[in-house]
């Protein structure tokens, strides 16, 4: 029997667990063994596991490299890295004066810079270290198949100095190889032409996945597309009907997904199956999905854990504990997802949601719910619909920015809509240009979607609360398009060239289709999976509409790959438009978190980018290959 293709989330959590931690303490039985982490990793080792987790795998501790730690000459210390200057330098200096621990296994998350690793080159190092690796795990988690490189900058890498625009460049290449190395694949690289930093990317790239697809003896297949934010500078700004957008616009979500209703906090957890299960679907889905679950729960055994009078043995004392923990569990999950949706409903009915995304596609299709072609009237609707949300600034200020991103407005008629902007509103809609969206210009007009023509349908007789509206989106986003046309090979090669790729595109003349995804033909999956993965990447960061989406085209079943999508950031609605407000700023704090550097202003200076010879290669190889054996 085959095994069943793994997600992007599983495969890093196995990885980790199983090269990372297993191994070391499986080739070393005999020794205790403790972890230390960087800022960067520490992150990266958050997302994929728990303390409890690592701890029960037989690790003592897990430390920060910045921090003074106890001598512990016995132990064996696994050093899960970022390869940088400072990194590295705290590591040398553990074995400087006293020497911390006995022997030391090196795992850098990504492609470690010559320079770097020369530096560890040291008799006190050498003689302690078993292993050296780049661990290529380098990126983060926030979905199955879904992934961002963990980036603050944002959009500031279009406004950014030739220099530093290569070092945060660079940085993208080697994170986004990552993925590839944790998928065990090598693509074929297809990208915008018309966009500088995909071609710049692509050229960074390639290198990084050929001696990845060498070393491995992979066989080309698949295809990474590349893109940037302004192939749609539109789309982050509309509404959408997902249960986890709306909680992103409507709920403050801290950056470890906390959220807070009515003083008390909860968290959004991977480890919460109701939110992997609901995160995605239609609100109302969502309301009918928690009704149906809580009648479960209500019938279910967990329930009904009260009798402790009958408890025999030892076992029937355990079973009943870890059934209490169960039950526990699913009652605050219940629990938590009732409050959600609740403070979601009372939201969505207060400010006028329904109404919002009705007008909302209205703009971008260019026609009514009946399929009326509307100009000048979507101008009307829009100030009757403002007249009623004007307390709602941030979703009057969404609506304008899609108006402008849509239509030509004369500059008489752009200022009646926006009345009196701020400085800060009045920047937001002058930033747009860095995405090709600029006033009065006519390809505007052009910018209107198709008609989504697989538009899921609500049964409203399920709803909980049946008064209140709901619908499905009428468009179909920029990217959605350019996603189901890369996976039936239609893309213009013109525009987005695979330069790699010397053969004949296959011929495909149907997509899979809802037909096929119940469909139990076994050539069916194989001709799926002979396609490859597909991989996409944004430059400049993804909005949850989109990838919901992207998403939603996989499990209906029009896809002819298996999809990962991934950007240098995900955000909502409101942090693009604080990051378009803000793009001017000084930002050499969030450059220097994006590249892992230290000092970017004088990266240039910093001695050890001075060209290598061949020399430091060769040592490179052969301290490699000493260590790792």
């Amino acid at each position: 029997m085959e095994e069943t293709q793994k997600d992007l989330y599983s495969l890093s959590v196995n990885k980790l667990s199983e090269d990372l931690i297993d191994g070391i303490i499986n080739e070393n039985p005999d020794s205790f063994s403790l972890i230390i982490v960087d800022s960067y990793t520490a992150k990266i080792l958050t997302n994929y596991t728990t303390m409890t987790d690592i701890l029960n795998k037989g690790i003592f501790t897990v430390e920060s490299i910045y921090k003074p730690r106890q001598q512990y000459k016995k132990y064996h210390a696994i050093y899960f890295i970022s390869p940088t200057k400072r990194s590295s330098d705290l590591l040398k200096k553990d074995f400087d004066k006293k020497i911390l621990y006995n022997k030391i296994h090196i795992f850098f998350c990504h492609r470690c810079p010559d320079e770097i690793l020369n530096n560890l080159i040291t008799k006190e190092i050498i003689s302690r270290c078993l292993t050296c690796k780049e661990f290529n795990l380098s990126y983060f988690t926030t979905s199955n198949n879904v992934f961002d490189l963990g980036f603050k900058s944002g959009l500031k890498i279009f406004k950014t100095l030739n220099n530093i625009k290569s070092n945060l460049l660079q940085s993208i290449a080697d994170r986004l190889s990552t993925v590839c190395a944790t998928l065990n694949i090598f693509p074929y690289i297809q990208y915008q032409k018309n966009s500088q930093l995909c071609c710049e990317l692509k050229e960074k790239l390639e290198p990084i996945l050929k001696k990845l697809g060498n070393l491995k003896k992979y066989e080309r297949k698949g295809i990474l597309l590349i893109t940037d934010r302004s192939f749609d500078a539109r789309t982050p700004f509309l509404h959408d009907y997902s249960y986890e957008t709306l909680i992103y616009d409507f709920l403050n979500v801290s950056e470890e997904r906390f959220i807070e209703i009515n003083g008390k906090k909860y968290k959004l957890s991977y480890r919460d199956d109701l939110w992997m299960n609901y995160k995605k679907m239609h609100i109302a889905e969502v309301f009918e999905n928690l009704s149906k679950d809580f009648d479960e729960f209500q019938k279910s055994d967990l329930s009904k854990i009260r009798d402790y009078d009958n408890l025999d043995s030892f076992e029937d004392m355990h079973n009943a504990l870890s059934n209490m923990s169960t039950y526990k569990l699913k009652s605050n999950q219940l629990s938590m997802h009732i409050k959600i949706a609740e403070e979601i409903n009372k939201l969505y009915k207060e400010n006028k949601i329904y109404d919002i995304i009705e007008l909302e596609q209205d703009i971008i299709t260019g026609e009514n719910e009946k399929g009326k072609i509307l100009n000048r009237d979507i101008f009307k609707n829009f100030t009757l619909l403002k007249s009623t949300i004007e307390n709602q600034r941030d979703d009057v200020l969404r609506i304008l920015l899609i108006l402008f991103c849509s239509m030509s407005i004369s500059e008489k008629d752009f200022n009646v809509l926006c009345g009196k902007l701020t400085p800060n509103e009045e920047s937001i809609f002058s930033n747009l240009s860095i995405l090709g969206i600029e006033k009065n210009n006519e390809n505007k007009t052009e910018r209107r979607e198709g008609i989504n023509t697989k538009r899921d349908k609500i049964n409203s007789n399920n709803l909980i609360n049946k008064k209140m509206k709901y619908s499905t989106l009428r468009g179909a986003g920029q990217f959605e398009l350019l996603i189901e046309k890369a996976s039936c090979f239609q893309l213009d090669l013109k525009d987005f060239p695979m330069d790699e790729f010397n053969g004949e595109l296959p011929k495909v003349n149907k997509k899979f289709g809802m037909k096929n995804l119940f469909s139990k033909k076994k050539e069916d999956e194989e001709e799926k999976t002979n396609f490859g993965t597909l991989v996409f990447f944004n430059i400049g960061g993804l909005c949850r509409n989109e990838i919901y989406a992207l998403e939603k085209l996989e499990k209906n079943g029009f896809l002819n790959h298996n999809l990962i999508i991934g950007s240098t950031s995900i955000f909502n609605a409101k942090e693009y438009m604080n990051q378009l407000m803000n793009i001017d700023n000084d930002f050499t704090k969030e450059i220097a978190n994006d590249t892992l550097t230290d000092d970017v202003s004088n990266n240039n200076n910093n001695i050890l980018n001075e060209s290598n010879s061949n020399s430091d290669s060769s040592r490179r190889e052969i301290f490699l290959d000493i260590i790792d054996k």
